[in-house]
Formats: C-alpha cells, structure tokens, sequence
C-alpha cells in the first residue's frame, strides 16, 4: 500500500465515523472548523464518543498529550493525530 492509499482510507474511514456517529456528510465538513463550535455543533461528550470509536477503527491510542495539546480541536488536527499515531505504530 503506497503513501497515497493510507491517506485515502484513513479521510474515508474518519469520514465514516462522523457519518456514522453524528450523522454528518463528508461535504458537510469544514476541516478547519472547531469541533465544538457553531459549524460542527459537537457537544464535550461527543469528543469523547469521537475518541473511543478512532482509537477502536484505527487501532492507535491517541497519547493524553496529544488530546491537551489540541488534537481532537478540528477535524484536520484529529486527521493529522490519527496519521501520527499510525506513523507511530508501524515503527
């Protein structure tokens, strides 16, 4: 599986996730939007829905440090968390 496969099926996969948990559509993203803002209108417990069902799909565990320092703060920072932590794993 080459570079660009994984970052295909990871978006799609995290899009899944979103569809599934907070029925919210892939074009309705705004990966830049604060989760917990107006845009995406996630409430706090959905953040922790959010990490449990990630943590399962892609089989990582997101460090505590990486949470506090922003890493569930939009949707392109969970992306980047996500690739990171897999980085991580392969090694």
């Amino acid at each position: 599986m080459n570079f660009t496969q994984d970052v295909t099926e990871t978006r799609a996969k995290l899009e899944n996730i979103f569809g599934e948990l907070f029925n919210i559509k892939a074009s309705e993203i705004n990966q830049e939007a604060t989760l917990l803002g107006p845009e995406m209108r996630l409430f706090p417990r959905d953040l922790v829905y959010l990490l449990f069902e990630v943590e399962k799909r892609f089989a990582i565990q997101i460090p505590e440090e990486r949470i506090l320092e922003g890493g569930l703060l939009t949707y392109n920072s969970l992306y980047e968390t996500i690739k990171d932590c897999l980085t991580v794993e392969k090694e």
